[in-house]
């Protein structure tokens, strides 16, 4: 199995209004809601602040508002004709029929390929697809890894455009460590030291003889979320269980 993840360059910044508008119009969304959002992206505007000076207000052309609501939604109304592009392109990992060749969240793609070959066409897929919206890879932030039987052989150099996309031994998905290697495994080391150090964060601000019920409700609220995001979706095996419970004890 070969993993590629893929970073868009700058992909909420650059993204078109108007094609955003005129693929919500050809998937039948309420009229009334798209001349909202037309509105909504006719009045946006930006300034820079640096330290108190303020700069003058600049209108904004394209692009949706990171950390908004809908942005991710609309980021993917605006992607979803890629992702129906790669479904047909007969590319990829396949499960009786149905395409599971690419994943998409928010800008953050991952493509899935029995085989370096078909990843190498996905990508020179996606690519061209991406120059069609006016979007690029961010090679820096990308790279692909392998896992299974063929995961420690050597292979060749995949690449689009003369940048070469690297082979790592590990890359990080949606907060999660994947490491390449002859079996699907996750490094939880990042995730336990985020984990410990909001812990010494929290006993550091509370001082030397806190109230232990607040204690108990910020690790609940806080640490807990932290170790247990992904768990749900990612068997453990008995010494990864063993390691949660002996070395993410609570104090």
């Amino acid at each position: 199995m070969s993993l590629g993840l893929i970073d868009i360059r700058k992909a909420f910044d650059r993204v078109n209004f108007w094609g955003i508008l005129n693929l919500l119009h050809k998937k039948s969304v309420n009229p009334a809601i798209v001349d909202i959002l037309q509105h909504w992206f006719h009045i946006g505007s930006a300034r820079i602040k640096l330290g108190n000076a303020l700069s003058d207000s600049v209108h904004l052309t394209a692009g949706v508002r990171q950390g908004g609501i809908l942005s991710p939604l609309l980021f993917s109304a605006f992607f979803d004709v890629i992702l129906t592009e790669l479904a047909y392109s007969k590319l990829g990992c396949f499960l009786k029929g149905c395409p599971l060749n690419c994943f998409l969240y928010a800008d953050d793609i991952l493509l899935l390929s029995p085989s370096v070959t078909d990843l190498q066409l996905l990508i020179n897929k996606l690519c061209s697809n991406l120059d069609e919206i006016d979007l690029q890879i961010n090679f820096e932030k990308s790279c692909c890894i392998r896992i299974g039987n063929r995961a420690r052989l050597n292979c060749g150099q995949l690449a689009v455009k003369n940048e070469k996309l690297s082979w790592a031994k590990e890359a990080k998905y949606l907060g999660i460590t994947i490491c390449g290697g002859l079996k699907f495994s996750v490094n939880w080391h990042p995730i336990k030291k985020q984990f410990f150090s909001s812990l010494n964060k929290i006993l550091s601000a509370l001082g030397s003889n806190p109230d232990i019920s607040v204690v108990l409700s910020l690790f609940q609220s806080i640490c807990v979320p932290i170790l247990t995001y992904g768990l749900a979706a990612i068997p453990l095996s008995v010494a990864e269980i063993k390691s949660f419970a002996t070395e993410c004890r609570c104090p």
